[in-house]
């Protein structure tokens, strides 16, 4: 029998340089290519993990407070750098953001921004939030625990590492070839 151990060190700070959710967050105002979404597509796919399409506007305050807290909140930074891919499509300066939004089901001209998507790894919509949902009530401002709430209910789901083992094996017989096995751990 396989047993997965996995271990999580406390992440301390915003996500660290070089990785997706750090380059999203960063990055606002450069405009969102469809390359984005593809790579964050095809990463997901390869590390079992969501993306987490975040569409705002910077004039907004309610936007600009959902991104700060994502940059500065240590859980939000453990969860986006180990479960999601973050693709941020700015509203106002990126002229492709509103035909991003419609192919995810949301109606640029009704938006509520700021909006989230947890997207799977084929673009396929599994949740979304409007940033009002993920506010505290008595201060109106995001609440970093409402939104890891949020995100922690809709991770990708744990691989089966006996099937995708019994598989690989399967398919390397087929194609008489060898097995190489990894264990290790995404830090």
């Amino acid at each position: 029998m396989l047993t997965t151990l996995l271990c999580a060190l406390p992440l301390l700070g915003s996500p660290p340089p070089g990785s997706g959710a750090a380059t999203a967050l960063q990055d606002t105002r450069r405009h969102v290519a469809r390359e984005d979404l593809a790579k964050a597509y095809a990463n997901a796919e390869h590390k079992n993990r969501r993306v987490l399409l975040m569409l705002f506007s910077e004039w907004h305050g309610p936007s600009t407070n959902l991104l700060r807290v994502l940059k500065e909140d240590e859980g939000l930074a453990h969860e986006l750098l180990y479960e999601y891919d973050l693709v941020v499509a700015n509203l106002t300066l990126d002229p492709e953001a509103p035909a991003v939004a419609r192919e995810h089901g949301f109606d640029p001209e009704k938006l509520d921004a700021p909006m989230l998507a947890v997207l799977d790894a084929r673009g396929n919509v599994v949740a979304q939030a409007a940033g009002s949902t993920l506010d505290a009530a008595e201060t109106g401002t995001t609440d970093p625990k409402k939104v890891l709430d949020f995100l922690g209910a809709h991770r990708a789901a744990p691989w089966d590492a006996e099937a995708r083992l019994r598989d690989a094996l399967a398919e390397a017989q087929r194609a008489n070839r060898r097995v190489l096995i990894h264990a290790g751990a995404p830090w």
